[in-house]
């Protein structure tokens, strides 16, 4: 069975969309997802948890713009070349009543046709080179992302991933965790006091720039990006549960001392805006 999707207001509201594109970043299904009992509980080792709170000068956070990365995938999915190489593209089909999202295994399964496969369809229109890669391990092994978008490298007569020079051998990595992990809500005392900005960080922090929230589940969240960030030598971080989409965009991945979050809870927006944020990290 197909499922049926509208268009995203959101695309609409920057570009003209048409055609297959439409439904490739229309609105994310829902399915049966469990019931959040109890508190936030995102499960980390220990030893990223401890790096985070050993940190003697954690890295400030700005507002990263959603509006701007939706706006971005917008005006690429708007341009004519695009719709006509998307002619026939659709997405996998959906299971509304039967497909239950009940633990990590289930959002990666799900997220796997319904999240990746459009965006990383869209992605492949575009020039960079880059090769997709799921639970690669970094370079010192401490770190298996559930999915990475690796920079492509020629050596000889193979092709391997390698780790470049200037050590950016991933442009994006992202992680999943079981629904309900994330708690969208503890940001929300930054976000009272911090202007959300279209421009990606600069090496000094920004003139809104606020301490990182000190909640359990936050503290985990951070910790989480930040260890991804470090090991696979990336400034952008994506984590999602099947009902939020956290982006993180580091400064430097060596010695962060600043980074834009952004925590979105539409489900007719985790598409555009993943989409915008990995066509900022290929760039």
């Amino acid at each position: 069975m197909t499922p049926t999707l509208t268009p995203s207001p959101h695309l609409h509201r920057h570009a003209y969309i048409r055609g297959h594109a439409r439904v490739l970043l229309g609105p994310l299904p829902l399915g049966i997802v469990r019931p959040k009992k109890g508190k936030y509980n995102m499960v980390i080792s220990e030893a990223t948890l401890r790096m985070m709170k050993q940190a003697e000068d954690p890295p400030r956070l700005s507002v990263l713009s959603t509006k701007h990365l939706i706006k971005l995938a917008a005006e690429f999915l708007s341009r004519p070349d695009t719709i006509e190489k998307l002619d026939g593209c659709s997405v996998g089909p959906w299971e509304e009543k039967r497909r239950h999202i009940i633990n990590e295994g289930d959002v990666v399964n799900a997220s796997a046709t319904q999240l990746l496969n459009p965006i990383d369809t869209v992605l492949g229109l575009l020039p960079s080179a880059f090769t997709i890669r799921d639970q690669l391990g970094s370079s010192s092994k401490r770190a298996f992302a559930d999915r990475t978008w690796v920079i492509q490298d020629r050596i000889g007569q193979e092709n391997k991933m390698r780790f470049q020079p200037d050590g950016t051998h991933a442009y994006a990595a992202l992680d999943f965790k079981a629904p309900h992990s994330f708690d969208s809500n503890s940001f929300d005392i930054f976000y009272q006091t911090a202007s959300a900005s279209s421009a990606l960080p600069t090496s000094g922090p920004p003139a809104t720039s606020r301490p990182a929230v000190s909640t359990a589940n936050t503290t985990r969240m951070l910790a989480l990006a930040l260890h991804y960030a470090t090991q696979y030598r990336t400034r952008f971080i994506a984590l999602f549960d099947w009902m939020t989409l956290v982006l993180f965009v580091f400064d430097d991945y060596n010695e962060p001392r600043t980074m834009q979050v952004s925590t979105i809870e539409e489900r007719d927006e985790f598409r555009p805006a993943l989409l915008g944020f990995l066509m900022v990290a290929t760039e």
